[in-house]
């Protein structure tokens, strides 16, 4: 995947290591884009979503209180014509205004959920998100 999307000038960062890279990104003006409803370290905050009580990532966050950059909610889906659709959405409001982290967190996977809900058929848990019930 990383070849594919050299091609088109996206950079990967190995998701262990790059909180410096990606800040030094955002310091210079760059777009970072994050997946926030996959936990690949398992570490994160609780949020609810999808109707359930989840532990997702809170890097954006964090990302966005160390750096000033503002979140941005956004996704890609196939429109019935087969065509890539890219839907930006409006900024969040920056967790260093004030608003608590828990709460951005919480905002911008909201997002995520509207989004699962209109496109239910686009959308694919890598992982196990919740504990059986």
């Amino acid at each position: 995947f990383s070849g594919e999307r050299s091609r088109w000038g996206i950079r990967d960062f190995p998701w262990r290591s790059c909180a410096k890279a990606l800040t030094s990104a955002l310091g210079r003006g760059e777009t970072v884009v994050l997946l926030v409803d996959r936990n690949f370290s398992h570490r994160g905050i609780p949020l609810r979503f999808l109707d359930h009580d989840v532990v997702l990532p809170d890097g954006h966050v964090v990302l966005s209180l160390r750096s000033g950059a503002p979140l941005v909610p956004c996704y890609c889906c196939y429109t019935p014509s087969g065509r890539i659709e890219s839907v930006i959405g409006e900024p969040l409001a920056a967790p260093g205004d004030g608003t608590p982290p828990n709460e951005t967190a919480q905002a911008c996977i909201a997002r995520v959920e509207e989004f699962v809900r209109k496109h239910a058929d686009q959308w694919f848990a890598f992982d196990h998100l919740w504990p059986e019930e």
